[in-house]
């Protein structure tokens, strides 16, 4: 359990205690010693309340004031339970913020857990659906909690650290997760977009130690999903997977990730490359992979010190903007290597320089 602070009158399942300020200001309640009065106190600084692993939380304010860390047990549950998406804190809702103030949410597992575990979700499910497959992989990797922080519908995520999940962070359905850390999980974020209505944003997050740093499937071209200034290094599959018609990866570096930088593995994804990303030091395959897609750069981005540069498959395009510059260089088996039939990648420079 862990102290927060809770703001407007719409707590699932409970009331809400006092209105305290706008997430990022953590309520600090005065002394005794101080000449203010009991009014005056309630106004300005609410109550503190426990908030337990598991809670739920609709269009609210949250500040954690202390980590927090679940002890559940997976076997303490109805199989009807297992196959639930469930979270340690779920959000829900566009007003519905958690400043954890740099505070951790833990997972407490033995045995195969988080970054250790093998089991994996179908990316293509949904996720809100009940699953055997979640079933499976909770009592496989001993978790209890599928996510560490749950955002849907627009919800937001600040100053969070998170371990010890399947997923650190997941984002359905649009919102945002802001300055925060993921890892020893199986995904440090995943972005799930199913109704393209809100769009997501994953901006100054650092995704370190996990099994994959960033993971987004997004099924509708009509919002767009922004990985903005992120760093995802030292994991065990690749730094990023991005499938979608709408993904945007900004001033990002992806680097030290044994089987890879940046994955796309197709299913008509169109990524645009927007300021300065690098790809580099990942032990085995490419710093971008890319399957059928659509890739344009718009900034600047160069992929060395790797196996492979590129690696590229059937049906894709490639082009580099005339702002834009894309370099491939010192990696130790080939800069740009072709896994597929010859003649079905199409490189467009639009720029003097280009590649």
């Amino acid at each position: 359990d862990a102290l927060v602070s809770i703001s407007t009158t719409n707590r699932s399942g409970k009331a809400a205690k006092r209105s305290v300020g706008k997430a990022g200001k953590a309520a600090s309640c005065v002394s005794d010693h101080d000449p203010v009065n009991d009014k005056a106190a309630n106004d300005f600084c609410g109550e503190n309340e426990i908030i337990s692993c598991g809670a739920t939380f609709t269009n609210e304010e949250v500040v954690l004031s202390d980590d927090l860390f679940c002890t559940d047990r997976y076997y303490d549950d109805s199989e009807d339970e297992l196959m639930a998406l469930n979270a340690a804190i779920t959000l829900s809702g566009p007003e519905a913020s958690i400043n954890c103030n740099g505070h951790t949410i833990r997972q407490v597992a033995t045995g195969y857990f988080g970054s250790q575990c093998l089991e994996w979700l179908d990316p293509s499910s949904d996720p809100f659906e009940p699953s055997f497959l979640r079933s499976e992989m909770k009592s496989w990797c001993d978790l209890y909690y599928q996510a560490g922080i749950l955002l849907t519908d627009g919800a937001t995520a600040i100053n969070c650290h998170v371990e010890n999940f399947y997923d650190g962070f997941l984002v359905i359905n649009g919102g945002e997760v802001m300055n925060s850390e993921a890892s020893r999980n199986q995904n440090g974020v995943t972005v799930h977009d199913l109704t393209g209505s809100i769009e997501t944003t994953v901006s100054d997050v650092c995704t370190h130690d996990n099994v994959l740093g960033v993971y987004v499937l997004a099924r509708a071209s009509s919002n767009a999903v922004m990985i903005k200034d992120v760093t995802s290094a030292h994991n065990s599959a690749v730094g990023t997977e991005l499938n979608g018609p709408n993904i945007s990866v900004k001033d990002s570096t992806f680097s030290y990730n044994y089987n890879g930088g940046i994955n796309i593995p197709g299913i008509l994804s169109k990524i645009q490359f927007e300021g300065k990303v690098s790809s580099h030091h990942h032990f085995w395959g490419g710093g971008i992979q890319m399957g059928s897609s659509e890739v344009n750069v718009k900034g600047d981005v160069v992929t060395y010190l790797n196996r492979r540069g590129v690696i590229t498959s059937s049906g894709i395009v490639f082009t580099v903007e005339s702002e834009g510059s894309f370099i491939a260089c010192q990696n130790s088996d080939s800069d740009i290597f072709t896994a597929g039939w010859s003649g079905v990648v199409t490189f467009i420079d639009e720029g003097v320089d280009g590649y």
